[in-house]
């Protein structure tokens, strides 16, 4: 009954994932479409408002996940209802001024990086944008109750019910008030996330009641579990700022391709994310058995699966930027390609990152964590402005990339060294054959692009970049060891 539960909150969290994902994505699509590039772009920058949503949540949220199951485990109601009421007058607080000061610093800001014709759009976003970031902060706290009481499907049903919302508001309000729609159909998102988490968790906690009560005991304990996470989530400012850079030294029109290639590939870090999420509690357990032992094969095992994923997934895409580019902006581009490209390296060494980020989760060694935020967010701030003023356009993106993988290696090397693992030994030639079979598929598809019978059908584009992309990359896949097992697997279970 426990393997079906977990189960089935893994399944409703991947396809929470895919959902969001594509209701990004297309209304990214409706918006180049209907009001062009620059006006996208300037959503996109105004949007990364709402990263600075897990200041005032993010400790909070943990919080609830891990206080919840115990106190239920102990039968104390009463606690569970204060820890509820607490922490959602603790972020309500947070909130409020989070939302006030975010106000008055974009207020200042917008003018410094967004061009003159383009002022007047970007104050009338910011109001619908705010109010949305307040409502999406209160949502996570009944959201991650759900997720406390180990209801993710739950949670990952309002999610996705949210998305389609947002879709067919967005889409019916941008034709009818143009991108002034947008951020409204966020704050109706955010409002529904809000009333449903509350009636569900109504639903599964019927002593629960709403006060506006404030327990400094359980505070207290929030904080201090909470803290680390806190810490994480103030790195989180690196969002906007980095979109305030390319907005103002490469114009909104890069913010957009950056802010879609993002979306895009984020997916598929969503998508690991979520699978390593399921080894925090066995680490832990590891952890109190003092077991160091499982906890390091628990590692290499983890990552090595992970280094394969990750080239495949973040590496394939970049074989695809021309039928990606078509899709988003109608055309080709070179501008489109060598962000996606910085992108898609960017995220393939910060997920090498996750084996460790997670392990260090489920032993509660987080000072690592932390650390790679905070280089990671500290040489965006040092290398954004740099590129900005001495490289600008296209290029300052790549301060991007370099931050991530700077602070993800810190972290892998760190883990490494005091784990004594050598994850060396794991760039075998069967990976690099992989890698070099995708370089040779990009390349292929590059000149095949410019032939005249394959340019002036975008299908034809899509179709044959697929298939160079299979015939190159088929057969090193087969004979990788970790396919082999996961086929020998498969063909056990079914041949019972």
């Amino acid at each position: 009954m426990k393997e079906n539960k977990l189960f089935k909150n893994s399944w409703f969290s991947v396809l929470q994932t895919i959902s969001v994902a594509i209701v990004a994505i297309v209304l990214f699509k409706l918006m180049v479409v209907h009001l062009g590039l620059e006006v996208t772009g300037l959503w996109s920058y105004l949007s990364s408002l709402t990263a600075i949503t897990a200041f005032g949540s993010s400790g909070f949220a943990n919080a609830l996940l891990f206080f919840i199951p115990k106190y239920q485990l102990a039968c104390d109601d009463e606690k569970v209802k204060s820890l509820i009421n607490t922490s959602f007058v603790s972020v309500l607080g947070i909130s409020v001024l989070l939302c006030i000061l975010a106000y008055c610093i974009f207020n200042y800001v917008i003018p410094l990086t967004v061009n003159k014709h383009m002022v007047y759009i970007a104050q009338r976003l910011l109001p619908f944008i705010i109010l949305s970031f307040f409502f999406s902060s209160l949502s996570t706290n009944y959201l991650s109750v759900l997720d406390g009481l180990m209801l993710m499907h739950l949670r990952s049903k309002i999610y996705i019910a949210a998305a389609f919302i947002f879709l067919l508001s967005g889409f019916i309000l941008l034709l009818k008030v143009g991108i002034i729609g947008i951020p409204i159909a966020q704050l109706i998102q955010n409002i529904f996330l809000l009333i449903m988490s509350f009636a569900a968790v109504k639903k599964n906690i019927p002593s629960y009641k709403f006060a506006i009560k404030f327990d400094k005991e359980v505070f207290k304990n929030i904080l201090k579990y909470g803290f680390s996470f806190q810490l994480l989530s103030i790195t989180q400012i690196s969002d906007p700022f980095m979109k305030a850079m390319i907005t103002k030294y490469s114009g909104s029109n890069i913010t957009a391709i950056f802010d879609f290639c993002v979306k895009l590939l984020s997916v598929f870090r969503s998508l690991i994310i979520s699978a390593n999420q399921s080894i925090v509690p066995q680490i832990s357990i590891f952890k109190a058995l003092g077991k160091s032992s499982r906890i390091r094969i628990f590692y290499k095992a983890n990552f090595k699966l992970i280094l394969l994923v990750s080239v495949v997934l973040f590496l394939s895409p970049v074989v695809l930027t021309d039928t990606v580019s078509i899709f988003f902006l109608n055309k080709a581009s070179n501008d489109f390609n060598f962000v996606l490209f910085n992108v898609a390296i960017g995220l393939l060494i910060n997920a090498l990152a996750f084996p460790a980020h997670f392990h260090n989760l489920g032993t509660g060694n987080l000072k690592w964590n932390v650390i790679n935020n905070v280089i990671i967010t500290v040489l965006i701030f040092i290398l954004a402005p740099l590129f900005g003023i001495y490289i600008g356009g296209k290029y300052i993106v790549m301060s991007w990339s370099i931050a991530a993988i700077v602070g993800s290696i810190v972290l892998i090397t760190s883990f490494s060294g005091e784990n004594k693992i050598s994850i060396i030994p794991f760039f075998n030639s069967n990976l690099f054959t992989i890698i070099a079979a995708i370089l040779c598929a990009a390349v292929s598809n590059h000149y095949l692009n410019r032939v005249s019978v394959i340019k002036n059908s975008p299908l034809m584009i899509f179709f044959v970049n697929l298939l160079v992309l299979a015939l190159f990359v088929s057969y090193p896949l087969y004979k990788n060891a970790i396919v082999g097992k996961i086929k020998n697997r498969i063909a056990v279970r079914y041949s019972n």
